[in-house]
């Protein structure tokens, strides 16, 4: 039989949503601490030492709606400097950020470069530029400016030596996909190549060849992946000023 039911104030009440913790920092503040960094993942390893690094952050909250400010700059082995500067917020998740970086030698990062090249490169690396990023929008950058002094590497016999390589007026878009260049300048240098006899451009060899396809599996049903714009770009003038070029083709019986 039916068991009688329980009278109206007894009935359990439904659960009451846990309260969220916020979590609250007025301000912090690091002043002249180092880090000795080393990486055993690349080939060959990568070390090195991160010093004078000062940060400052202010008003960090959880809460949704609040937003936080902050500073820092450090050395890394006493050339490289970076400066970066912005606001931040944890709810939304959104950040806007100015950076800046001078001295980078090229040639220190190689372990990082070298799965991707197959020679060194050397010049001293520098680049502005002002980041954000929001949920809805995605990844921006505005005002973007790179330039490399010393750009220098050999493939074979041949390579190229250029005083200056600047990439001026960079942005970027992801909700649009899109990547605008205002302005590309080599300047002061040489370059050599030469068109090999299979047809190729001698520079190429400066990337690995692609390696070998793997054996064919069966076939699997693709995953649907979300649709976006495809990918665009535009650069909007190239400069070469003082360059020296030369060219061999190798096509041509002698």
């Amino acid at each position: 039989r039916l068991a009688p039911s329980a009278p109206e104030g007894d009935k359990p009440k439904a659960a009451e949503p846990a309260e969220k913790t916020e979590v609250v920092l007025p301000s912090l503040a690091v002043s002249n601490a180092t880090v000795h960094f080393r990486d055993e993942l690349p080939k060959g390893g990568f070390s090195t030492n991160i010093s004078e690094i000062n940060l400052a952050a202010k008003n960090f909250s959880t809460a949704p709606g609040t937003q936080a400010a902050y500073q820092l700059s450090l050395k890394a082995d006493g050339e490289a400097a970076l400066k970066t500067e912005g606001t931040f917020s944890a709810s939304p998740v959104a950040i806007t950020s100015s950076i800046t970086l001078t001295g980078l030698k090229i040639q220190r990062i190689w372990p990082y470069l070298s799965p991707y090249l197959t020679a060194p490169l050397q010049g001293t690396l520098g680049l502005t530029t002002e980041l954000g990023y929001r949920a809805e929008e995605g990844l921006s950058l505005n005002k973007g400016d790179i330039s490399v002094a010393g750009l220098a590497t050999r493939y074979g016999k041949e390579g190229f030596d250029l005083a200056l390589l600047q990439v001026s007026g960079t942005s970027f878009r992801q909700k649009d996909n899109r990547l605008e260049i205002g302005d590309i300048r080599l300047a002061q240098g040489s370059i050599s190549l030469s068109k090999e006899a299979d047809g190729k451009l001698s520079i190429m060899s400066l990337f690995p060849a692609p390696s070998a396809p793997a054996p064919a599996s069966k076939p699997k049903k693709a995953k649907a992946e979300p649709k976006g714009k495809p990918f665009s770009y535009v650069v909007k003038q190239t400069r070469l000023e003082k360059i020296n070029v030369s060219f061999t083709d190798k096509t041509f019986e002698e």
